[in-house]
C-alpha cells in the first residue's frame, strides 16, 4: 500500500511541476495583455475562470504527449516512429477501439473552451482545424520521441476537438452560455492566442527537462536490468540485486519447468485447484472439468497471464514429477521445488518462488537481475518464444469451444502507441508489492537484449523499456 502511495503521489508532484509554473507565466501575460488591450484593465471573471482551465488543461495534455519524460531524441526512426496510413484507424478500431476513445475524449474539453476563450473561432470548422493544427503540432514533436507519429491521432483529435465544439453549442442553446464580447478581446488577436500556446509548450517542456534531470537516470521503475544476452554482460542496472516481489513474470519459470517435465500434446483436466485464485488475478477463464492440452495451458498463461493456467499447469506438472498421486496442495508445491531448482541451475541464484502465479505472499522474491537470467533462458525454447511473440491468438478446445487469448503486452501490440517492432515479447507483470512490471526481449543489430523493468507505473513500464532499448543506439 505504501508503494501504490508513493506512485501516487510522484505523479501528483509531476503533474504539478507542468501545471503551476504554466499558469504563474501564463497569468503574468494574460495581465500584460490585459492592460494593453482592455479599458479597464481587467477581464471578467467567467473569462478568468475560462482561461485557467484552458491553461490546466494544455499543461496536462502536452505534458502526457510531448513530455521529454518519454524519451527524446534528435535521431528519427522514420520506419519505426512514423505512421501515415490513415487507413489504419480501422484496424484500431476493430483491435483497440478504447485507443481510440481515450484520445477523442482528450481533445474534447480543446473544442469546448476555445471558442470561449477565442471570439474569432467561434465556427465548427475554425474549432476543427485548430484542433488539427494543434494535433499536427504534437504529432511532429513526437516524431523525436520514442513514442513515434501517427497520422491517425490527427484525425482522432479532430473529431474530439468536434465534439467538444458540438457541446459548448448545446450549451449555448440550452443555457444562453456566453461571455460578453468585451471579455474576447485579448484573444480575439491571433498573435496573441498562438503566443499563449507557445508560452505553455515552452513550460511543458521544460518542466519535462527538470523532471529529467531530478531523476537523473531518466529510469522511472524502482527495479531495472539491461541484459546483452549474445555475451551475458550487463548494461544498465538499477537496484538489480535488490530482493523485490516478482509478480506475474514468475510464470517464466513456471512455463520453463512445465516445458521440461510435459509433452504440448498432454491433455489435461481442470480440477479443483483453480480455487486457489485470488478474485482480483488475471485469468485465462478456465473452469473445472475443461480438458486442455499442455501447449493451450502455456497460451493461457503466457499471452492474458492466466493465474488459473498457472495453477493447473503445477499441479499436473508436480503429480508427473513425482510419479504418484498427490493432493492439490502436495502437487502444487512439488512443483515449486522443481521451478527453484530450475532457477538455480540456469543462475538466478537470489530467487525463491512459492507460488506458480507469483500472487504476492511472504517470503516470495526475486531480483532483477534474476529475471533477466530467466528471460535469457526462456527465449532459448523455440517453443515458448514463439508464444510470447503473439500479441494475440485463438485456440480450439479438444471439445471444440472457442478462446480468444490477447497478450498483456503492450510492446508486442502492433495497435499499441507503444509498439516497438524490434521486441520479440515476453512477460508482464502487476501485483500490490511489485507494481507493474515486464520483462522484455529485443533483436537490435543482429544483437539480442533482455530489458527488466520492475516496480513501475503502467505507463512508465512500457517507456522506461524503450527508453533503456534506446540506449542501446
Amino acid at each position: 500500500m505504501l508503494e501504490r502511495k508513493n506512485c501516487e503521489m510522484n505523479f501528483i508532484e509531476n503533474i504539478t511541476i507542468y501545471i503551476i509554473p504554466s499558469l504563474l507565466i501564463c497569468s503574468i501575460y494574460n495581465k500584460i495583455n490585459e492592460k494593453r488591450n482592455l479599458e479597464n484593465n481587467k477581464s471578467g471573471n467567467i473569462y478568468k475562470f475560462i482561461f485557467i482551465l484552458m491553461t490546466i488543461y494544455l499543461s496536462i495534455l502536452l505534458s502526457y504527449l510531448i513530455s521529454p519524460t518519454y524519451g527524446f531524441s534528435f535521431e528519427i526512426n522514420w520506419s519505426k516512429n512514423l505512421n501515415i496510413n490513415p487507413l489504419r484507424i480501422f484496424d484500431i478500431l476493430c483491435e483497440r477501439p478504447k485507443s481510440l476513445i481515450k484520445y477523442i475524449i482528450m481533445f474534447s474539453p480543446y473544442g469546448f473552451l476555445l471558442p470561449l476563450l477565442c471570439g474569432k473561432i467561434n465556427t465548427g470548422l475554425k474549432v476543427i482545424l485548430s484542433g488539427m493544427i494543434l494535433s499536427f503540432f504534437i504529432e511532429t514533436f513526437q516524431l523525436f520521441l520514442y513514442k513515434g507519429t501517427d497520422v491517425n491521432h490527427i484525425i482522432l483529435a479532430s473529431i474530439g476537438t468536434y465534439i467538444g465544439y458540438l457541446i459548448y453549442k448545446f450549451l449555448c442553446l440550452i443555457y444562453k452560455f456566453k461571455i460578453k464580447s468585451i471579455d474576447f478581446k485579448i484573444y480575439d488577436n491571433m498573435k496573441y492566442l498562438l503566443c499563449y500556446f507557445v508560452l505553455i509548450f515552452i513550460t511543458v517542456i521544460c518542466g519535462g527537462l527538470y523532471i529529467n534531470y531530478k531523476n537523473s537516470d531518466n529510469i522511472q521503475a524502482r527495479n531495472a536490468c539491461l541484459l546483452d544476452a549474445d555475451n551475458k554482460s550487463i548494461i544498465y542496472s538499477k537496484s538489480g540485486d535488490e530482493k523485490i516481489a516478482p509478480a506475474s513474470t514468475t510464470k517464466m519459470i513456471t512455463a520453463l519447468t512445465v516445458a521440461d517435465y510435459c509433452n504440448i500434446n498432454e491433455e489435461v483436466t481442470v480440477g479443483d485447484e483453480i480455487k486457489f485464485v485470488f478474485n482480483d488475478a488475471s485469468k485465462a477463464g478456465l473452469k473445472k472439468g475443461d480438458v486442455v492440452t499442455i501447449k493451450q495451458l502455456l497460451d493461457g498463461l503466457l499471452l492474458p497471464s492466466g493465474n488459473d493456467a498457472a495453477y493447473v499447469l503445477a499441479r499436473y506438472t508436480g503429480e508427473k514429477i513425482s510419479n504418484e498421486k498427490l493432493s492439490m496442495e502436495d502437487a502444487i508445491s512439488n512443483f515449486m521445488i522443481y521451478a527453484n531448482k530450475k532457477a538455480v541451475s540456469i543462475g538466478a541464484n537470489n530467487s525463491n518462488f512459492i507460488r506458480p502465479d507469483g500472487y504476492d505472499v511472504s517470503g516470495q522474491y526475486t531480483t532483477a537481475k534474476d529475471l533477466a537470467c530467466i528471460g535469457d533462458e526462456f527465449m532459448k525454447s523455440k517453443l515458448l518464444s514463439s508464444i510470447v511473440s503473439k500479441y494475440k491468438l485463438n485456440d480450439e478446445y479438444p471439445n471444440g469451444s472457442q478462446v480468444k487469448y490477447e497478450n498483456t503486452n503492450e510492446l508486442i501490440n502492433p495497435y499499441s502507441e507503444y509498439y516497438y517492432s524490434d521486441i520479440k515479447g515476453l512477460k508482464t507483470g502487476s501485483s500490490l508489492n511489485a507494481g507493474k512490471c515486464v520483462v522484455s526481449v529485443a533483436d537490435i543489430d543482429n544483437k539480442t537484449y533482455i530489458c527488466v523493468v520492475m516496480g513501475s507505473t503502467d505507463k512508465g513500464r512500457w517507456m522506461d523499456s524503450l527508453c533503456l532499448y534506446q540506449s542501446i543506439k
